[in-house]
């Protein structure tokens, strides 16, 4: 890749500067296009695992700088033009890695809170489940309000022995 560009030296440092900022904000375009559609894609067509999604989500996103150059050579076989055709890939790669860097910690937050909700959840589940099992033979079942605020029908938690504000209540 390297030995492509610098074949290319000359042709490369004659390209005016505007031309090249237009090269990388069409690929930071391009990835963030990738980005979204994904996302939406991940959302509304696939239902995996916050983790694997992530995965799938950023990786899917990416294009790879070497299979672009490689891809090229087949195109040319002039290295001038190849370095200046590579140019784009090698940018958009680079902005890629940026882009993958400035997003990582707002992404982890949002795997770390569904992985916190989904431990919620398996706990009240669990509880719920217990509190079942506990009463499931006497049937006491409240037909209004009780004093931990449950709705009709429910069963207490202060009843099934549960916890009511921190506290195991017996």
């Amino acid at each position: 890749m390297w030995q492509t560009l610098s074949g290319a030296q000359e042709l490369l440092v004659s390209q005016k500067f505007v031309d090249i900022v237009c090269v990388i904000l069409a690929a930071i375009g391009m990835h963030v296009v990738y980005l979204i559609f994904n996302a939406l894609v991940l959302r509304f067509v696939f239902s995996m695992p916050i983790e694997e999604a992530v995965a799938v989500w950023v990786i899917g996103s990416q294009k790879s700088a070497p299979v672009a150059v490689t891809a090229i050579t087949y195109i040319t076989k002039d290295i001038a033009t190849q370095g200046l055709l590579s140019m784009p890939c090698i940018l958009g790669q680079l902005a890629q890695v940026f882009i993958g860097a400035a997003m990582a910690p707002w992404v982890a937050k949002i795997v770390v809170k569904v992985q916190n909700a989904r431990k919620v959840a398996a706990v009240d589940e669990e509880n719920d489940s217990g509190d079942v099992a506990q009463n499931g033979a006497s049937g006491d079942l409240h037909s209004s309000t009780d004093l931990d605020g449950a709705e009709a029908g429910t069963i207490s938690k202060r009843e099934a022995g549960g916890t009511a504000g921190g506290e195991t209540v017996r």
